[in-house]
């Protein structure tokens, strides 16, 4: 009897670890970096164009205050090129300039969610001046951009690990944590640890970092409770021996582009990882950027517009690019398993694949860990908001989802 664990990273995993990979960052460095070329450009008629915008300098001037390498946002860009003589901006990206004012109205953006709501506004009729085909001509430039500044930041970043994370990662099952549904099935799997191949045991807390030898003696000083008692101990992890109490197998699922996640594992590991929305620079793997709320009540109607380019940012039609998809099933078809959600916000722009994993059959437990700010305050109910709008069966949500008092802070 096994049951495996899922551990989901998204984006505030990389941010844990101290990269800046979240879509402000990336922001902030791409009109950081036109602050730089216009500084380059030096004292002369100068021409700034990328594949997002087009500066054109009418007049020799330079700003002797070297104002441009202060340039972090696109409002401080814009108040540069108002107050510098004979500069004109030319052309700017609507979608650039969409994100742009999502920045400056709320302090963050998700460029995937924003482009979703992008295209339903042009669709339906809300962005007339603007076509799908040039929104998704834009999202593919961002996408490329997106995947240097990444690359740019993986490259000039030492990792460490985290106890906090490790422990998170390779912490034992808790039958406190599963579905009410799933009681029997953690019973069962408890009892029979005791019948398992010791070799197998030893070489499972080596994959998991702890100490086969010291722990496999603790399997000979407990005696695992049997009988009409057992559930009641097993629920109080009374007289459980450590190892029984570990996952039989682990997976990391990286919603992310980078490898942070290969810190946690050991030398020589067996533990696999599915990069679901592919990796950086990998031609094998592609990264998967655009949206992926089939959920949606718009979503029904686009389909059966039947516009293939409609379509070209949907995250569906990208999983079938490679066989990342395909493996999770498997995964997830072959034990039940838990979840432990790391830095991602479960948020609509992932809701299709999201609800696939939390309303799977073998689903028996979803552990989210949830950030704590400085302050205090922390974003548990905000995650758990976000979770209940990736469920179709509310009662199942309320049953799966672990209670604060027994997650991870990370």
């Amino acid at each position: 009897m096994d049951i495996n664990r899922i551990v989901l990273i998204g984006n505030g995993f990389d941010l844990a670890h101290g990269l800046p990979t979240s879509y402000q960052d990336f922001i902030r460095d791409y009109w950081s970096s036109i602050g730089h070329k216009i500084s380059e450009q030096g004292s002369r008629k100068i021409v700034l164009k990328d594949e997002l915008l087009h500066i054109q300098y009418n007049e020799i001037w330079s700003y002797p205050y070297k104002k441009e390498d202060k340039i972090q946002s696109y409002k401080e860009f814009k108040d540069y090129i108002d107050s510098t003589l004979g500069a004109n901006l030319e052309n700017l990206s609507t979608f650039l300039s969409i994100i742009n004012e999502a920045v400056d109205t709320y302090g963050w953006v998700d460029i995937e969610n924003l482009y979703y709501t992008t295209l339903k506004d042009i669709i339906f009729g809300k962005r007339g001046y603007y076509s799908v085909e040039e929104l998704n001509k834009d999202l593919n430039i961002i996408k490329l951009k997106l995947q240097d500044y990444l690359t740019k930041v993986s490259n000039n970043c030492v990792l460490d690990r985290l106890p906090r994370i490790h422990n998170a990662i390779y912490s034992p099952l808790r039958f406190r944590d599963c579905s009410v549904n799933s009681e029997e099935i953690f019973a069962q799997f408890i009892q029979s640890r005791r019948y398992e191949n010791k070799d197998i045991t030893s070489r499972r807390l080596t994959r998991y970092y702890y100490d086969a030898e010291c722990e496999m003696l603790s399997i000979k000083s407990n005696k695992s409770p049997t009988g009409t008692k057992s559930i009641n101990a097993i629920f109080n992890d009374q007289d459980i021996p450590f190892p029984y109490m570990l996952p039989s197998d682990i997976v990391f699922l990286n919603f992310n582009y980078t490898n942070t996640s290969d810190i946690y594992l050991a030398h020589n590991s067996e533990i696999d990882t599915i990069h679901i929305h592919g990796e950086l620079n990998n031609e094998y793997n592609p990264i998967v950027f655009g949206y992926g709320d089939e959920m949606d009540d718009d979503f029904k109607k686009i389909k059966n517009l039947n516009i293939n380019s409609y379509l070209d940012g949907s995250k569906s039609e990208a999983y079938l690019v490679t066989d990342n998809y395909k493996r999770l099933l498997r995964y997830m078809e072959s034990a039940p398993f838990q979840l432990v959600i790391m830095g991602h916000s479960c948020g609509n722009s992932d809701r299709t694949l999201l609800n696939t994993i939390f309303e799977h059959k073998n689903c028996i437990s979803i552990k989210p860990c949830y950030h704590q700010n400085g302050d205090g305050s922390d974003n548990y109910k905000e995650l758990i908001q976000n979770i209940s709008r990736n469920f179709n069966d509310m009662a199942r949500m309320r049953d799966i989802v672990a209670c604060k008092e027994y997650c991870n802070k990370i």
